[in-house]
């Protein structure tokens, strides 16, 4: 089975309907501050930005949620 998650709507969509409209603001939002950098990025280059970004969110994650979780329960103990 196949879900369509997105729909193309051809590449004139993004800066004709979007541009001035989009507020989502994501990384490859047109109307988002880091646009231009982005949309200047090969798959490998947008690869490496998931993967560090997904590092530090671990990385974030491990610090607060698993370590303080684990420090609390010594506690409790």
């Amino acid at each position: 089975m196949i879900i369509q998650l997105t729909l193309d709507y051809g590449p004139g969509y993004v800066t004709d309907q979007l541009e001035n409209n989009c507020k989502c603001e994501s990384f490859a939002c047109i109307s988002g501050e880091h646009f231009k950098k982005y949309n200047q990025m090969d798959y490998a280059e947008l690869g490496r930005c998931f993967q560090s970004a997904a590092q530090r969110q671990y990385e974030f994650w491990q610090e607060k949620v698993y370590n303080e979780g684990m420090e609390m329960g010594r506690r409790k103990s």
